[in-house]
């Protein structure tokens, strides 16, 4: 909530203690977490002044006035139980891939209504956040995804976080929710000449630039500004005209790749131009090192990406 309690123009050593009780989570139950917010420690605090006084008079008004304050505060409890009870897996709705370097922002539906606005943070231990608006209607996710380095990430434990719908409580669930994210090497576009060069097999025709025209594929780094198509390119996506000779139009089947040599940029290049090969259209086979891939079923190419 867009709220501040050092609007009230507090005492700073009020507000320190706002904060204190703020940052503290109390187990509630197994793997539940319960804590408040800043209105909510006011809200609390009040809710104690009330009963206070009214245990102190007898009087039946602030009686009445504290039994709807607590059942207010409990009802916004529940709810937000119920929430994060319900709140279904997102890790099956987020991509299984990405590419070094570059960040990306992903939104998507969610077929999860809720009675009520509300928002809720899905958080990985060492990993991104995604954020889930729920609304009567249906749920939207959206994440952003921070440039990383190469590699393979796994995360497993899950906390689920939501202020809704009063923003009185903050309320943390963890679970199991399991996500497995390869960051591939950024793809470098390469010709034919250094194709055969990095070790394609000799029996394997590869891609020569000539002046027939061929297709458009996406652009990548290393690509040339004069052979973008500018008219097709939008804020996300760049297309890239290719030319190529008629003779030659047939792409290399087989990749021999040495991954012998010291880690560093030349290293992260070579991993980038398998990457590129990898995509086209004609990669069927993939030799890393010891290991051979056949990149023609789903299950071997990721295995090929996870490598």
């Amino acid at each position: 909530m867009a709220y501040d309690p050092a609007d009230l123009r507090l005492p700073p050593l009020l507000l320190r203690l706002l904060d204190a009780i703020v940052r503290v989570r109390l187990p509630v139950w197994h793997d539940w977490r319960l804590g408040v917010t800043r209105p909510g420690a006011l809200f609390v605090a009040a809710l104690a002044g009330v009963w206070a006084a009214a245990l102190y008079s007898g009087n039946n008004l602030l009686y009445l006035c504290g039994a709807m304050l607590l059942m207010l505060a409990m009802a916004g409890l529940v709810l937000a139980i119920l929430l994060l009870a319900r709140m279904p897996p997102v890790a099956a709705m987020l991509p299984a891939c990405g590419v070094a370097g570059a960040p990306r922002v992903i939104r998507c539906r969610l077929p999860y209504p809720f009675p009520f606005a509300a928002r809720v943070d899905a958080c990985w231990e060492h990993g991104a956040t995604v954020e889930v608006y729920c609304a009567p209607d249906g749920s939207h996710v959206q994440v952003y995804l921070p440039p990383q380095k190469r590699g393979s990430y796994a995360h497993v434990t899950q906390w689920l976080v939501t202020e809704a719908p009063l923003g009185l409580w903050r309320l943390e669930h963890r679970r199991e929710d399991a996500w497995q994210r390869i960051v591939l090497p950024a793809p470098v576009s390469w010709t034919g000449a250094v194709t055969a060069a990095a070790g394609v097999h000799p029996g394997a025709a590869a891609d020569q630039e000539g002046d027939e025209w061929r297709d458009l594929r996406a652009y990548v780094r290393g690509d040339p500004l004069s052979r973008v198509h500018w008219r097709k390119a939008t804020m996300e996506k760049w297309a890239v005209k290719r030319f190529g000779e008629e003779q030659s139009s047939v792409v290399a089947t087989l990749l021999r790749v040495d991954l012998r040599g010291p880690e560093g940029d030349s290293f992260e290049r070579l991993l980038g131009r398998v990457y590129f090969w990898m995509r086209s259209p004609g990669a069927a086979r993939l030799v890393l090192g010891r290991r051979t891939f056949d990149l023609t079923g789903t299950r071997e190419r990721q295995k090929a990406y996870r490598a």
